[in-house]
C-alpha cells in the first residue's frame, strides 16, 4: 500500500480537471465545511469498525479528548457551585439550584454555538475576500497587511 503526504493529495486533488477531481473536491469541501461549522469532523464508519493490522486506531484518543473537554466543563460548573454554596440559603438538593444549573448550561451551550457560528462566518468571508482579491475583482495594491 502506498502512503501519500496529505498536502500533496490536496494540492493534486484541487488541480485535477476531471470528473474524479470534481468528486474529490466535493468530498473535501464537505469535510472541510463540516469541520468549520461543527468544529469537528468524524469518519463514523472508521470509528465503528476498528482498522486492520498495521493501521493506527484513533478511537482511544478521541475518547480521551472528549473526557478532557467534559472535565473542563465539570470544573467550570464546580467553580459556579463553589460560589453558589457561599450564599446563606444554599441547599444542595433544591429544585431552584438544579434549575439554575440547567439554565447556566443552556446559556453556555448557546454562547459556544454562537461563537462557533461567528468564527465560521468570519472564515467564510475571509476566504471570499481572498478569492476576490486573487481573481483581481478588487484592487488591493497599496493596502499593506497589518
Amino acid at each position: 500500500m502506498f502512503l501519500y503526504n496529505l498536502p500533496a493529495i490536496l494540492a493534486v486533488g484541487y488541480r485535477v480537471r476531471s470528473h474524479r477531481g470534481t468528486q474529490f473536491r466535493q468530498w473535501a469541501t464537505a469535510r472541510l465545511s463540516e469541520y468549520l461549522v461543527k468544529g469537528f469532523a468524524m469518519d463514523d464508519e472508521r470509528l465503528k469498525n476498528p482498522p486492520g493490522k498495521g493501521q493506527k486506531d484513533y478511537f482511544d484518543e478521541l475518547l480521551e479528548r472528549i473526557r478532557d473537554i467534559r472535565s473542563s466543563e465539570r470544573r467550570f460548573y464546580q467553580k459556579v457551585l463553589d460560589i453558589y454554596a457561599t450564599s446563606a440559603d444554599y441547599t444542595p438538593d433544591a429544585a431552584a439550584l438544579q434549575q439554575f444549573f440547567a439554565t447556566v448550561q443552556n446559556k453556555m451551550h448557546w454562547a459556544t454555538a454562537e461563537a462557533n457560528r461567528a468564527i465560521a462566518l468570519l472564515q467564510e468571508r475571509r476566504s471570499a475576500l481572498i478569492s476576490t482579491a486573487v481573481t483581481g475583482k478588487i484592487d488591493v495594491r497599496g493596502n499593506a497587511a497589518c
